[in-house]
C-alpha cells in the first residue's frame, strides 16, 4: 500500500481534476513536521519566470548561513547543475534505478560547500522518483542539513504534493508578463491553505517598461514580497556557471535575494 510505504494519501487514476485540487488543498493544510531542515519550495507554474535562477542563488546564499542542500526534481535536464558550472554526473536518476545506492553519493558539492542532487539529464527508461522515495529523502537528508532549497516541477503532480507538504516555506516565482500573471493567480488559489507560508516574488526576466507594481498587486490574491530587477549580466554570469550570488554579490538582485534570506530564517 501506498500509505504503508510513507505516502499520506494516494489516488486511484485516473485522477478528475476536482478530487486532485480537494486533495492538494488537505495536505498544503497541514503544518510540516518540526526538526530536521528548513524545507523551502522554489515553485513557478509559467515557463522562463526564472524559477531556477531564483532557487540556485538562494541556496547559494543560503550556504553562507549553515550547511544547504539544492534539489532539482525536475523529471530530466533539469538546469542547477549548469547553472553551478557542474556536470550531472551524479543525479536522482541512478536512485531510481538503483534504490540500493547511498544518497550521499549520489550529491555533488560546489566549490562554495553547497550540496546539489542533481536532475537526471536524460529521460529514465521508466517513471520519475515515487512519493515514498522523495518523502524518505527529506526525512534522511535533513538530519546533516540546516536548510533544503527545492526547485520543484511546474507540475502538480504526486511528487509535488510531498514537496508541499514537507515545505516549510513556499516561494511562488512569477515574471509580469500577462500569461504569467494567470498562472501564477491560480497557483495561488491553489496555495490558499498556505498562504501564511508562501511568499511571491516578481521576477523582472526582460528589459524595457513593466506593469506597476501597484496594478499588479491590484491583480493578485497575495501581497508581493519583492520584485527582483532586470539584470543582464546575470544571465550572462549564469551561463557561465557563476550566479550573481557568487560574482556580483553586491547587485540589486542579491540585495533582494539576501532580505529574501533573512525573512525566511527569522
Amino acid at each position: 500500500m501506498a500509505t504503508e510505504a510513507g505516502a499520506d494519501v494516494f489516488l486511484t487514476k485516473p485522477v478528475e481534476t476536482t478530487v486532485l485540487l480537494e486533495k492538494i488543498n488537505e495536505l498544503l493544510g497541514k503544518t510540516p513536521a518540526k526538526g530536521g531542515a528548513l524545507i523551502i519550495g522554489v515553485m513557478g507554474l509559467a515557463g522562463g519566470v526564472g524559477k531556477t535562477t531564483v532557487a540556485v542563488n538562494l541556496a547559494l546564499l543560503l550556504q553562507q548561513v549553515g550547511q544547504t542542500l539544492l534539489i532539482d526534481l525536475s523529471p530530466n535536464s533539469g538546469h542547477c547543475a549548469f547553472f553551478l558550472g557542474l556536470k550531472p554526473v551524479r543525479h536522482w536518476g541512478f536512485l531510481v534505478e538503483n534504490p540500493g545506492l547511498t544518497t550521499e553519493g549520489l550529491m555533488q558539492r560546489h566549490d562554495s560547500g553547497l550540496k546539489l542532487l542533481a536532475s537526471p539529464p536524460m529521460p529514465l527508461r521508466r517513471e520519475g522518483m515515487d512519493t515514498a522515495s522523495l518523502a524518505a529523502l527529506y526525512e534522511l537528508l535533513g538530519r546533516n542539513t540546516r536548510f533544503i532549497v527545492v526547485d520543484m516541477p511546474p507540475t502538480l503532480s504526486a511528487v509535488t504534493q510531498i514537496t508541499l507538504d514537507r515545505a516549510h516555506r513556499l516561494l511562488m516565482v512569477s515574471s509580469d508578463d500577462p500569461p504569467s500573471i494567470q498562472s501564477t493567480m491560480r497557483g495561488l488559489q491553489l496555495l490558499e491553505s498556505s498562504r501564511e507560508r508562501t511568499l511571491l516574488l516578481l521576477n523582472t526576466v526582460r528589459p524595457g517598461p513593466h506593469p506597476p507594481l501597484e496594478a499588479l498587486q491590484r491583480a493578485l490574491p497575495a501581497q508581493i514580497f519583492a520584485r527582483l530587477p532586470y539584470d543582464e549580466a546575470q544571465a550572462i554570469a549564469l551561463r557561465r556557471g557563476t550566479p550573481s550570488a557568487i560574482g556580483q554579490p553586491e547587485s540589486a538582485i542579491v540585495t533582494e535575494l539576501r532580505r529574501l534570506v533573512k525573512a525566511l530564517i527569522s
